[in-house]
């Protein structure tokens, strides 16, 4: 029997510490397992989607993605239908596609998934000319304001919960602002302070679900337009969620894509998809059906469809 090879891209700043600890458990597990592993801690000036697609020549028979959704994001941008099933270890703030996913958030559970049984699931992906692709959602507005402005030392010391202590503060003074959007080949003009396209359901929290019906496999991008001055009005969006009753305020109005959107507004408002700071817009992307397979936990031996992506089931990679 050969011996397994996963090339493991870390970020060593995306959690709590230097990345120090993770690497260990990394490194000890894969040894016990009986494989063997690179490990590539990633630095703020390179591109980490160039270098994973050159670990793909090299034949590991695993990708592994070990961060935040960043990192996820651009592991997986090299791995775009491609054969390569690519394993995520959350280590990072947010880990909403973990958390969508089923992935376990401990890292000694996610790493058992990886060389133990598992499924895979195909998952479309948001594509953004020349940023790569995403697999969460992208915003413009407020949203992507407050994610630009929450400092790294904020993400790593509160998590997800940074996030919403910086759209608290966005929310003073806010306006809604002129939005041109074009979903398709229907262009239309929006009053709006947020516009969202989500490949998901959730924000990266279970329990806030926008669009409940949103599947990461459905070959379709949900655009969210949202019109809310007020923490009340926003207070009114979170209780739709949790309390599944989306189509009960005005705040909301749900569109879907295809094909492609694009957005733009004035005055110019900033960008971000999956945590990630992109810039000012306008922005265009396009839907990329079944683009990546991710390594998911799933009974062996079954076939399985469901309403978060198509699955593969495949027996443990140590086989």
């Amino acid at each position: 029997m050969a011996t397994k090879r996963a090339f493991i891209v870390l970020n060593p700043v995306a959690g709590p510490d230097d990345g120090t600890e993770a690497r260990g458990i990394i490194a000890a597990h894969f040894a016990e397992a009986g494989w063997e592993i690179e490990v590539h801690e990633t630095s703020e000036s390179e591109n980490v989607t160039e270098c994973t697609r050159s670990a793909l020549v090299a034949g590991y028979d695993l990708v592994v993605a070990a961060g935040g959704d960043g990192t996820v994001a651009a592991v997986g941008s090299a791995l775009v239908w491609t054969d390569h099933v690519m394993g995520v270890l959350p280590t990072g703030s947010g880990n909403g596609l973990a958390r969508e996913l089923g992935i376990p958030l401990a890292l000694s559970r996610a790493l058992q998934l990886l060389t133990g049984d598992h499924a895979s699931r195909e998952i479309d992906a948001i594509e953004v000319p020349g940023h790569g692709h995403f697999f969460l959602n992208l915003s413009m507005g407020m949203s992507a304001r407050a994610m630009r402005d929450t400092s790294r030392e904020e993400k790593r010391r509160l998590g997800w919960l940074a996030y919403l202590w910086r759209g608290g503060r966005a929310l003073i003074g806010l306006q809604p602002v002129h939005f041109s959007l074009t979903v398709d080949d229907e262009t239309e003009s929006v009053r709006a302070t947020d516009v969202l396209i989500a490949n998901l359901g959730s924000l990266g929290i279970p329990a806030l679900r926008l669009v409940p019906e949103a599947a990461s496999g459905d070959g379709e991008l949900d655009v969210i337009t949202i019109r809310a001055r007020t923490l009340w009005d926003y207070a009114r969006i979170v209780w739709a969620m949790v309390s599944r009753r989306r189509g009960r305020t005005p705040h909301l109005r749900l569109l879907r894509a295809r094909r492609r959107v694009t957005i733009d507004a004035s005055p110019q408002q900033p960008v971000q998809a999956d945590g990630e700071y992109l810039g000012m817009g306008p922005i265009e992307v396009r839907v990329v059906p079944a683009a990546v397979r991710v390594a998911v936990p799933g009974a062996v031996g079954k076939s399985a469809h469901s309403k978060s992506g198509r699955l593969r089931v495949k027996p443990t990679l140590l086989d």
